[in-house]
């Protein structure tokens, strides 16, 4: 899967254009390792920002997990210029298999194949309320188009799923707001 592709698909499950495809786990070696620390009533918030100061917020919140299968919901309100629109909506109950009959491995942020060209650095993200997260930073160049692009996506294997920001040619496209357990 090319880099591009895989920042679509990252960024279509967090705007919850309703792909069946699981979450992206943490990239790198890492592997299913996010998602088997996921206990029930784990939770993370994200912000995306769209084209004419639209606003997406999601929260995916993991309702059952245990050795074998994660499940999780999706909460988002969309917000125009600061005010929301319309009510907000929750997906249906995705499950995850991790292990047994019909486990898979969930994407990553980097897929392999884009991994051996990606510039790996570290960084410390601070969120709002003043919590530091230790983040492997994953620098990605691309061309599309015949146009050229660099995607940077941060993970923390201290936050649930593993995400917690993307940017694409120095634009953020979503970012980690807030997580914790219920």
């Amino acid at each position: 899967m090319g880099l591009m592709r895989a920042v679509v698909v990252l960024v279509a499950l967090l705007l919850g254009l309703g792909l069946a495809v699981a979450p992206p786990a943490a990239s790198g070696d890492e592997g299913l390792d996010p998602w088997r620390a996921l206990k029930a009533g784990d939770w993370v918030k994200f912000r995306s920002r769209q084209a004419n100061d639209v606003v997406v917020e999601q929260t995916w919140r993991v309702t059952k997990a245990d050795a074998q299968r994660v499940e999780y919901v999706v909460e988002s309100v969309t917000f125009d210029k600061g005010r929301q629109l319309g009510k907000p909506t929750k997906s249906d109950p995705e499950t995850v298999a991790l292990s047994g009959e019909g486990a898979i491995a969930p994407p990553k942020l980097v897929p392999e194949t884009d991994a051996a060209s990606a510039k790996r650095s570290e960084a410390v993200v601070e969120l709002k309320d003043g919590r530091k997260l230790a983040c492997t930073v994953y620098e990605l160049s691309t061309e599309a188009d015949g146009v050229a692009h660099v995607t940077q996506i941060w993970s923390s294997a201290d936050v649930p799923f593993g995400l917690v920001k993307v940017m694409t040619d120095g634009n953020v496209k979503q970012e980690l707001v807030d997580f914790g357990r219920d």
